[in-house]
């Protein structure tokens, strides 16, 4: 083959053999650190759940504080009346006996 070929030899070979599996391994950690388990998209699917879990845990923590409150008000050394009321009505059933029930059936439409 002549020396102008296209297929390089000896040291040209050489150094083109090197760049190119330099371009291979850039090219493999590249990609591993945009797609690879620990990579940059598992990082913004991280975070993404992240913030979906706290977004919960705010919704629960909101509902723990109402739950606590209301226990607060059925607490023995101030009960509050209407807290009181409202509980017994809910559990026993009771009625005043100026009140009515209206019983639904099915659904209101």
């Amino acid at each position: 083959m002549p020396p102008n070929s296209f297929f390089p030899t000896g040291k040209a070979f050489k150094r083109s053999f090197w760049s190119f599996l330099g371009f291979l391994l850039f090219s493999y950690f590249t990609l591993h650190l945009v797609q690879g388990e620990r990579g940059y998209t598992a990082l913004q699917n991280l975070r993404t759940e992240k913030s979906a879990a706290t977004a919960e845990y705010q919704a629960l923590d909101e509902e723990k504080q109402q739950l606590q409150h209301r226990v607060e008000l059925l607490r023995p050394p101030a009960i509050d009346e209407d807290m009181l009321d409202e509980q017994v009505r809910a559990k026993l059933g009771y009625l005043h006996p100026d009140e009515h029930v209206l019983p639904l059936s099915g659904s209101l439409y």
